[in-house]
């Protein structure tokens, strides 16, 4: 269960080390760090609760913060 609950974290940590190491705004990265920590653990909530389909909602919510880490970290690369 930890394995599985934990599998995206890599990703985002990799994201969020480049992101800031582009020079992103302290506030935009409070804000979807914060949501991705929030939406995570609402997540092992409802994993540990099996509740189903919020599981699976929130894990596609964190998932999309890292898409839009991801897709902001390639516009501000190709922009520099």
């Amino acid at each position: 269960m930890w394995r599985n609950d934990v599998e995206n974290l890599p990703l985002f940590l990799v994201l969020a080390l480049s992101w800031m190491l582009s020079g992103a705004g302290a506030v935009e990265a409070w804000l979807l760090f914060g949501l991705y920590v929030g939406l995570r653990w609402l997540h092992t909530g409802a994993y540990l609760a099996g509740l189903q389909p919020w599981r699976a909602i929130l894990y596609l919510g964190s998932l999309a913060i890292c898409w839009t880490i991801a897709v902001r970290l390639a516009w501000r690369v190709m922009a520099a």
